[in-house]
């Protein structure tokens, strides 16, 4: 039977809505008072169906750092908590490092006694717009390679072009745009 202050436990399956990041403020300029900066979080939209498994739990802090009362001593500046927020240590690949959900963003799919298919690295999926961008880069930089008389492409070594069987087709000091 689950606990009433726990909905998750480790070893469910879950869809993750969004990550949390947290960050880090400092202030730009000294000033008197003994506030340097703040500890919060945001949150990243992760892609529809994000499934993962839980791992655990923790507490991050959130609040300001100051520095000490005192000069003169070596003590370094610290986190004046003022507030708490639990996250879910979710992993979404079996070798991905955990990512930190918070428990509105987490919907329970399967227990843990009834396995799901996870995938052994969880790779983002690149948006279509960059991949058409990134194909143009290629396509351009590929047709500068020079070819040999079957159509194949020639490997750059210290040499210079270097066919499939390793003759030195051209030298090093040929001119790329001559290679053609």
């Amino acid at each position: 039977m689950r606990s009433k202050n726990r909905k998750f436990r480790i070893g469910d399956f879950v869809l993750a809505k969004k990550q949390v990041l947290m960050r880090r403020r400092y202030k730009t300029h000294e000033h008197s008072d003994s506030v340097l900066g703040w500890r919060y979080y945001t949150t990243l939209k992760l892609p529809d169906n994000t499934r993962g498994f839980i791992i655990g739990a923790a507490y991050r802090h959130l609040g300001e750092v100051k520095r000490p009362s005192y000069y003169g001593g070596d003590d370094s500046n610290y986190l004046h908590s003022k507030e708490r927020i639990l996250v879910w240590e979710v992993k979404l690949g079996y070798l991905n490092k955990p990512i930190e959900v918070l428990e509105e963003d987490l919907e329970i799919i399967y227990s843990s006694f009834l396995p799901l298919e996870i995938p052994w690295l969880y790779t983002t999926p690149i948006p279509e717009r960059l991949l058409k961008g990134f194909a143009d880069e290629m396509r351009e930089e590929m047709s500068k390679v020079p070819r040999d008389e079957k159509g194949r492409w020639l490997r750059w070594t210290s040499t210079g072009w270097v066919n499939k069987e390793g003759v030195v087709v051209k030298p090093l000091d040929t001119p790329i745009e001559e290679v053609k």
